[in-house]
């Protein structure tokens, strides 16, 4: 957010309604709650960790480097669906997008989240 709404040097993060420490004592959630194109599929099975943040990184890559949301559909349960499938493409729009670069996002949208990488 903007703080005048014009200056780009006064952004403030805002709405961490649901933001959540994790710890030992409490190391998961279980409110399957979020936005449809970037949500985990572990939030979707109702338990989930700090890793579900990794998952939305490799949404925000992923649009970032194609133009496209890896999940798309006519509506939110489509969008759902194909979360929950976990299938994307790195070949359309991908041209020119380095190895490296897939490999990145490859690595945050892993469906495994003990191998899904880590802050």
């Amino acid at each position: 957010m903007l703080e005048d709404g014009k200056r780009l040097d006064h952004l403030k993060l805002i709405d961490f309604a649901t933001a959540t420490r994790f710890t030992e004592s409490n190391p998961y959630m279980f409110d399957s709650i979020g936005t449809p194109y970037y949500i985990a599929p572990e939030v979707l099975d109702g338990k989930y960790n700090y890793k579900c943040d990794i998952w939305s990184v490799g949404v925000i890559a992923f649009l970032l480097l194609s133009g496209n949301p890896p999940f798309f559909g006519k509506n939110e349960q489509e969008i759902l669906r194909r979360v929950a499938e976990s299938n994307y493409d790195l070949q359309t729009g991908w041209q020119g997008v380095s190895l490296k670069a897939k490999e990145f996002v490859q690595g945050c949208l892993n469906v495994e989240v003990k191998n899904r990488f880590t802050a």
